[in-house]
């Protein structure tokens, strides 16, 4: 599974600026560091499994990035007592000089480029900035064990509705749980709604329209998974294109790594959302999921009304 690292590169370059020329990242073993990041950083990295104890008289490294879909729970809970985290979508970045701290979490706000920026800088890529959001800081906040206050602003996009259904089953308010299900589900064409052993529901996948599209399924959990299970979309070319002379590539693509919140910290009848990018080949391509383990113990969900895995779209 090769990633587009779009999401890191921005992470990087936002909080660039925060770095002196003398001063380093550090990168997590798991995370692949290349040219790309040097280069969004503005300077050399180096890696190490676990973030050190540094503290304000110490800034050789003021900052560690990895991502949470490579995380249990144990690594999660471990970076709250090393760093003030830092979530934005899949990454996590630790503030090690502040020492440990409050959680605070971001969203990748998105946009579909101009005329001039398509033909310029951005003809394969959304635009991207990075914000504040109280909705996902409520969302780490409470699956690591917090005690947070809920959110009151409204939701800036689909993905905060979700967390905003989670706010409202969390506070057992189930007329406005319901309300914003249905404003997610309006969402999601409902040919993909699959159950699953483990008490969880697919309630739908959807290809999102933008010049970078991207597979998304959408949970209901049945709460946390011992074998902290992800949602495994691979990727099939099952024709050739008409017309083309290019013949199907053969070759079955993983497309996904998994969701930003580990399935071993989901809560009962949460919504979850895992995605990835689309990068359509020539001809007609399909997208499966089904469930994968990542921890031995405990059992992987399995499908119980059809075919596993599940068909979450085709693309001609």
């Amino acid at each position: 599974f090769i990633r587009d690292d779009l999401d890191m590169v921005h992470a990087l370059r936002w909080i660039a600026p925060n770095i002196s020329e003398s001063q380093q990242m550090i990168f997590d073993s798991t995370s692949i560091a290349g040219w790309h990041t040097a280069w969004a950083l503005g300077r050399m990295h180096y890696n190490a499994p676990l973030p050190p104890s540094l503290g304000p008289h110490m800034t050789p490294t003021p900052y560690w990035i990895s991502r949470t879909s490579n995380m249990g729970l144990p690594s999660l809970q471990e970076l709250r007592r090393r760093g003030a985290p830092m979530f934005i979508g899949d990454v996590v970045i630790i503030d090690l000089v502040r020492g440990p701290g409050p959680i605070s979490g971001y969203r990748f706000a998105s946009r579909e480029p101009n005329v001039l920026e398509r033909l310029v800088t951005h003809p394969f890529e959304p635009v991207l900035s990075i914000r504040s959001s109280e909705y996902v800081t409520w969302e780490w906040q409470i699956h690591l064990g917090d005690s947070p206050k809920p959110p009151e602003g409204e939701p800036n996009d689909l993905d905060e509705v979700r967390i905003a259904h989670n706010v409202a089953v969390f506070l057992k308010d189930g007329k406005r749980a319901q309300l914003l299900r249905e404003r997610i589900e309006r969402e999601l064409p409902r040919d993909s709604h699959a159950s699953y052993s483990e008490s969880i529901e697919l309630i739908g996948a959807r290809v999102t329209k933008s010049v970078h599209p991207m597979i998304e399924a959408w949970f209901v959990a049945g709460g946390p998974l011992e074998s902290n299970a992800y949602f495994d979309i691979r990727a099939t070319v099952t024709a050739k294109k008409r017309w083309s002379l290019i013949p199907p590539d053969a070759l079955e693509r993983q497309c996904s790594g998994g969701p930003p919140l580990p399935s071993n910290v989901w809560r009962k009848g949460f919504i979850y959302a895992t995605s990835c990018s689309a990068y359509h080949r020539i001809g007609v391509e399909q997208y499966t999921g089904s469930f994968r383990a990542r921890e031995v113990k405990g059992q992987v969900p399995r499908r119980i009304d059809g075919p596993d895995p599940v068909l979450l779209a085709e693309l001609p």
